[in-house]
């Protein structure tokens, strides 16, 4: 295994001789109009990384000029999987970086989906022109497209993968800070809970066929419970509720849903985002 100083990157290295077949993995991604992408992985121990991508020149200069690996990322933040839109102004920082994509190689648009395993952190990076505004309605609105696209790029560029992992570079700890801004652990989970108490709902008034339907608190808590695969019983017992009366708030959820299966019910209410709150 190789890993090389970041001063000594150079046109040699094997993410510049990969980047063409990087480019044919992509090939679905173009018809939507994203051309740009790069997958890339940082190691929390020495700050090593390597990268896969389809666009090399933009990645060389973006390494040569030292920038920081992602757009600010508060450490709350990284203990889930996010996808982040950064912003595209010449600021100050990651911003810099963003305004040289666009000018020097006509890169914008670009999502980021970030995960934060214990000992590394893995970048799905997606972009295209910068003329391509349309482009941020279709990220929202296919995420699961480009998260099921994760999948098919480790799949297909297993063997590029294995290979990059024998030529790593090692960045230096200024490029690996974007990711890394303490907080006060204390004051944010303070401000969290008086920011959820002044949210505190009663009733969740969500789109119905032909009109709103209101649920309520209790019976969302019954079906995150269902949802996570507890039993009536079980539910009942997390809730301080009879397993009768868990049962009565899943009817009343089948009624008003009109639905007659728990998974429905599961599935919708997953698909209104609901089971996050």
């Amino acid at each position: 295994m190789s890993t090389i100083l970041l001063s000594e990157l150079s046109e040699k290295h094997y993410s510049r001789k990969i980047a063409g077949d990087v480019g044919e993995i992509c090939e679905p991604l173009r018809g939507y109009g994203i051309t740009h992408f790069l997958y890339s992985r940082l190691f929390f121990n020495d700050g090593s990384t390597y990268s896969l991508t389809n666009h090399w020149e933009s990645y060389f200069h973006h390494c040569k000029m030292r920038y920081s690996v992602s757009p600010p990322v508060s450490e709350k933040i990284m203990s889930n999987k996010f996808f982040y839109l950064p912003g595209m102004t010449r600021d100050s920082g990651y911003n810099q970086a963003s305004y040289d994509w666009i000018n020097l190689f006509d890169i914008g648009q670009p999502i980021y989906f970030i995960e934060c395993q214990p000992n590394y952190l893995d970048f799905f990076i997606y972009g295209s022109t910068p003329d391509n505004a349309a482009l941020i309605n279709f990220y929202l609105n296919n995420i699961d497209m480009l998260e099921k696209f994760k999948f098919y790029f480790k799949d297909k560029a297993n063997k590029l993968i294995a290979k990059s992992i024998k030529n790593k570079i090692l960045l230096p700890k200024e490029m690996c800070s974007g990711f890394n801004i303490k907080m006060n652990v204390d004051e944010s989970v303070v401000n969290r809970q008086k920011f959820l108490k002044q949210l505190e709902v009663k009733n969740y008034i969500v789109p119905g066929q032909h009109c709103d339907i209101s649920l309520s608190s209790r019976e969302l808590d019954v079906i995150k419970e269902l949802a996570n695969g507890c039993t009536l019983k079980e539910a009942g017992k997390s809730l301080e509720l009879s397993p009768r009366t868990v049962e009565t708030h899943l009817n009343n959820l089948k009624s008003k849903l009109k639905l007659q299966r728990k998974t429905e019910i599961i599935k919708l209410i997953s698909d209104l985002n609901l089971l996050r709150l």
